[in-house]
This record gives structure tokens, sequence and C-alpha cells, in this order.
């Protein structure tokens, strides 16, 4: 009987590896933009939360792989290697291939030039939620890329990508319009969707990275919490 009870703990542990990761360093490949077709647009920030600038940037998610090994994105395995979109939350640091480390996205605090609050985390799963299934193509990724900036930037009251500190203007493809109609219809419901971020292991070396998952089931959230008491458990008859 203890040997079952042992063996059934033992795979409540394994299972539960599933869904929480231990962060690591990995190497992640920058493949340009994940649609191709860059979007340019005029990104105009103000003195706060960083340094002033106005210039041309390119707009939209990146093509990452990790061609360290393969990872949890929450619940899903992605492949050594398999291509995945990712948006970069500052608008100062260029963009490379390099070594990162992913960590949830509530564990990430403060950048070079900006901090991730947790109203700021829960915006941002909101948007993601409510829209990453409309991101298709060039358009779609650079709205969403602006609206993550915007988010991520702005110091006054309200979003919106024409008002306040953080603003953009001569949008090549005019997905300036189709990010103002995300930010404007957030909500209040809880995410469906999560946040995690590949950190630059090298600060100010390149950007950091958002990637989003589904938020785990609560049958999925006990087993991971019966997977963490059965390694507790195991621990504690070792050292008897």
């Amino acid at each position: 009987m203890k040997q079952r009870l042992t063996a059934t703990l033992f795979s409540f542990a394994l299972v539960s590896t599933c869904w929480v990761q231990a962060a690591k360093a990995d190497w992640l490949n920058y493949a340009g933009l994940y649609y191709g077709g860059p979007d340019t647009v005029q990104v105009i920030n103000g003195p706060a939360p960083g340094p002033s600038m106005s210039e041309r940037a390119y707009s939209g998610g990146f093509n990452m792989q990790d061609t360290s090994a393969s990872w949890m994105l929450g619940a899903q395995k992605v492949a050594q290697g398999q291509s995945f979109i990712a948006y970069c939350l500052d608008i100062y640091d260029n963009m490379g291939s390099a070594s990162y480390t992913l960590t949830p996205g509530p564990s990430y605090g403060a950048i070079a030039h900006n901090t991730l609050t947790a109203a700021k985390v829960l915006e941002l799963e909101r948007l993601a939620s409510n829209n990453m299934s409309q991101v298709v193509d060039a358009k779609s990724s650079s709205a969403f890329q602006l609206a993550q900036w915007e988010i991520m930037a702005e110091a006054g009251p309200s979003l919106g990508m024409h008002t306040g500190t953080f603003s953009v203007a001569n949008d090549a493809q005019g997905a300036d319009a189709l990010a103002d109609q995300w930010l404007g219809s957030l909500g209040n419901a809880a995410p469906a969707l999560q946040l995690y971020i590949w950190r630059a292991d090298m600060q100010g070396s390149t950007q950091d990275l958002a990637v989003y998952a589904p938020v785990p089931e609560p049958a999925a959230l006990l087993l991971t919490g019966l997977g963490f008491a059965a390694l507790g458990f195991l621990a504690k008859r070792r050292a008897r």
C-alpha cells in the first residue's frame, strides 16, 4: 500500500511539472517579423516613464525560435526550434538573437525604462484574451504591438494611440485605428490568457518579449497543488 501511495503521489508530481517550469536560460533566435510586411510608424514618447523620443519604428510580432530546448508555454509544449510569435515590451532597445529566461508576468518587475505593474499585467492579459485570435496578418499583428506599447509606456490617465505621453503617427498600414478599438474595449472580465515574459539575460542588449498562454483550468491547478504536496511528502520520507 505504501509503495502504491508513493507511486501515485510521484505520478502527480510528474504531471504537475507540465504546468510549472523552472526558470532557465535559453538561446532565442530572432527570425524577423512573424507575418512579414513590416508596418512602420512614428513612435512618440514623452519624458515619462522613459526618455523622450520620436522616431520611425517597425511594429509587429517577432518570429522567434528557442534553439536550446523545448519549453512549456503554460500547458503547451513548444518544440525546440519551433517558431512562435512574441511582442516586445520596450520601445527603446533594438532586437536580436540573445540568451533569455522565461518568467511569469507578475514576477517580471522593473525594466530599464518602465515597470510592469499588476495593473499593466491585467490590461495586457485582457488585451490578449480579447484579441489574440484576431491577429492573423501584418496589420493586426502591428495593432497588437502598438496596443501593448501603449499599455506599457502610457503615463496618462487613459489609453489611446494619439493622446497622452505615448502616441504614434503616420502609420503605414493604419493599424493604429485597430489598436485604438482594442484598447477601448478591454473590459473588466477575468483574462482567459496569462502573460509570460522572455527576459533578456543581458538587459539593454535586446528586447524583452511577451508571450501568452491559456489560464489553466481549476482541475489543472488542483493537480499542480497535489504535485507540490507529493514532492514535499517524498522529501520528508527520504529524510527519515
